[in-house]
């Protein structure tokens, strides 16, 4: 009988079109980021919540930020 195995690691996700600048991306002086200020801060929550979301819904035993 094989064992059951878990998932316990994705990789890095993408940054999504709406919080950066892909094509500024090796930019060093932060300039690569969308959104400034405070919406940046909720922007990138809102990421760290879309990425979880989908390491559940693709059924993951461990979440985690890659």
């Amino acid at each position: 009988m094989i064992g059951r195995l878990t998932t316990q690691i994705v990789g890095s996700y993408a940054k999504p079109h709406w919080l950066a600048h892909h094509a500024r991306m090796r930019a060093l002086d932060g300039t690569w980021w969308r959104p400034e200020g405070s919406v940046l801060e909720e922007a990138k929550r809102d990421a760290a919540r879309l990425a979880i979301y989908e390491q559940e819904r693709a059924g993951l035993d461990v979440v985690t930020d890659g």
